[in-house]
């Protein structure tokens, strides 16, 4: 059967690649077609909503259905020749592989990366408890404004930003300046 090769081929792939726990490929109806020979329904995930409908996804951390995992979904749409969405290519990571990566990073020798998904959560951190604790600073300056009112403000604009800009705010005491990209 030919879902069975993809997912075949998919299984090889994710062998030579330590950083994915899963390829799999997900049918227009929702069906996720597993390596181990399940099926998981998987209709209701965002990652398959956004795909199916011709957008790439990139998951905030979530456990896994298939296992006890905490993941990150990547997510693209597969194509025809006519350009129409037949199914969505599904791959999960370890959700500390994008924090290992941003941590790698610095800017200017003292500054750091991290990734914020639309609402705000921070979905990769160069330390893992902001991200295992779901650190969304928007809503922690509802209930400590004075802590987190100016870092709540940067996030606030950097999810509206459709460009790369630079704001100022202050978070643990210091004055800092944030950058956002998209």
């Amino acid at each position: 059967d030919g879902r069975r090769a993809q997912v075949d081929r998919l299984k090889k792939e994710a062998f030579f690649n330590r950083d994915i726990a899963r390829l799999a490929v997900v049918d227009l109806a929702g069906v996720l077609y597993a390596e181990d020979g399940r099926t998981y329904y998987v209709q209701d995930r965002k990652y398959f909503q956004r795909a199916v409908k011709g957008r790439c996804y990139v998951s905030a951390p979530y456990p896994s259905r298939s296992s006890d995992d905490m993941v990150i979904t990547f997510s693209i749409p597969v194509y025809d020749e006519d350009r129409r969405v037949i199914a969505v290519l599904v791959a999960d990571v370890i959700w500390t592989w994008l924090c290992d990566i941003t941590g790698d990073f610095s800017v200017g020798g003292v500054g750091r990366i991290a990734v914020i998904d639309e609402v705000g959560t921070v979905v990769a951190h160069p330390r893992h408890e902001v991200v295992a604790q779901q650190t969304n600073y928007i809503r922690l300056a509802k209930e400590d404004p004075a802590t987190y009112a100016s870092v709540a403000e940067f996030v606030e604009k950097v999810i509206k930003s459709d460009s790369i800009a630079s704001h100022a705010f202050s978070h643990e005491g210091l004055e800092k300046i944030g950058s956002c990209a998209k």
